[in-house]
Formats: structure tokens, sequence, C-alpha cells
């Protein structure tokens, strides 16, 4: 995925869908070059749709009984961590 230009009027990005192999060394490259064109970058770690198979959470995380299974909410409470973690740097602070 080729970032968007500035220059062109883009304002926003968004990015769905299945995460790559190496999704931390993807979304690492894409922020960098979001940040090199003027714009800022938003992450948003759960978006849940209906049209989305299984409510957007991985096969077996719903197959699991999903957001009603205890084990899927504790798991996603250090999610924000592990993120902050792995990119906090190339992300605004207040968003």
């Amino acid at each position: 995925m080729r970032p968007p230009e500035r220059s062109k009027g883009v304002s926003h990005v968004t990015s769905t869908g299945a995460w790559p192999t190496q999704p931390y060394r993807f979304y690492r490259c894409l922020l960098t070059e979001l940040r090199k064109q003027g714009l800022e970058a938003m992450v948003i770690l759960y978006y849940p749709t209906n049209r989305a198979p299984l409510l957007g959470l991985p096969g077996p995380v719903h197959g699991s009984r999903g957001w009603l299974n205890r084990s899927t909410v504790e798991a996603f409470q250090s999610y924000p961590l592990l993120q902050g973690w792995a990119l906090g740097e190339l992300l605004d602070p207040h968003q």
C-alpha cells in the first residue's frame, strides 16, 4: 500500500482487513511514510461491523465465544499497551 500524498488533498487514511504476516513491520513502515507526508495516524484497536465475518475478531477468538469469553476481554485489556509499545512514537499522543 502506497501512502497518499497530502498535496493531493488527503487528510485521512483507513487501513482495514487481515493483518499482514509481519504486522508491526508493515504498520511501522506505513506510519513512517504517513508522517513524512505530514499526515497524522489514528489507530482504531477494534472496529466491529456486521459486514465483516466474525465481527472483526480473529477466527479462533470468535470460535471460542468471542466477547462472551472472559479471556477475550482480559487479553484485549493489554492490547492497547502492546500497540503503544510497538507503534507509540509514530502516533499522535493526543488521539
